[in-house]
Parts: C-alpha cells; structure tokens; sequence
C-alpha cells in the first residue's frame, strides 16, 4: 500500500481468527484482506476492495513466494453475506449473486493440507 502512495502511520494490531491456518479456505487472503481493510478504516484511506484484493495477491506472489491468482483475495475482500461472487478472471470485475433461499453450501474439511508454495500450480503460474 505505501508503494502505491496510501499514507498511514504505525499501528499495532492483535488478530484474531477462527478460518483454520493451511485448511484450503483462504487463510492467507483473508488475512491480507484484514489488514487492507483494517489500514483502510483506521486511516480513512480512499482504496477500493480490488485494491486491497490486488494488494494481498502482490504480498502472496511476492513475500510468500506463492503465484497466485486474486481468486480468494477478491471473494474475501469483495464478498457479500448471501452471494456468491462472479469473477471475471480476465476483466477481474465481478457481480454479486444472491443464493437461493432453498440452496445449501456445505464446507467440508477433508483433513488434506494443501501444498501451495512447492506445488505444479505455483511451478506453472
């Protein structure tokens, strides 16, 4: 953010989560996305959630070393209670879709750890 020209001041900031660290839901880009949001309102910061989503990927791809997409950076800093999200993955606009009220979305946790850094994927992203 301070590399493209957001200017805020030193914080301290204690997090807390409850979505499981390397489970396959995002960890990581729900956290970038926090602390985008959370510099955003602390410090009023004209940025859009494309910015932020953009911002996360960027720390992934570069500090982590993992190439990601903007995927889940875009549904964790886009996202809306009740939708789902529309990604254009070319476009990288998206549209909210409401969920119908008879739909269920189950999240299954298979106990798999995903191998994100040293996987094909991240070999050929």
């Amino acid at each position: 953010m301070l590399q493209r020209d957001y200017h805020f001041c030193e914080c301290d900031i204690a997090v807390s989560r409850n979505v499981l660290q390397a489970s396959g839901l995002s960890s990581s880009a729900s956290f970038e996305v926090v602390i985008g949001q959370t510099l955003k309102e602390l410090y009023q910061l004209n940025i859009r959630q494309q910015e932020i989503a953009w911002n996360g990927q960027q720390a992934e791809n570069q500090f982590v070393g993992y190439h990601c997409d903007m995927k889940d950076q875009l549904i964790s800093a886009c996202g809306d209670e009740g939708h789902v999200l529309l990604i254009d993955s070319r476009s990288l606009t998206t549209s909210a879709i409401p969920v119908p009220d008879d739909l269920v979305v189950m999240i299954i946790n298979s106990n798999k750890k995903p191998r994100l850094v040293d996987s094909e994927y991240n070999t050929r992203r």
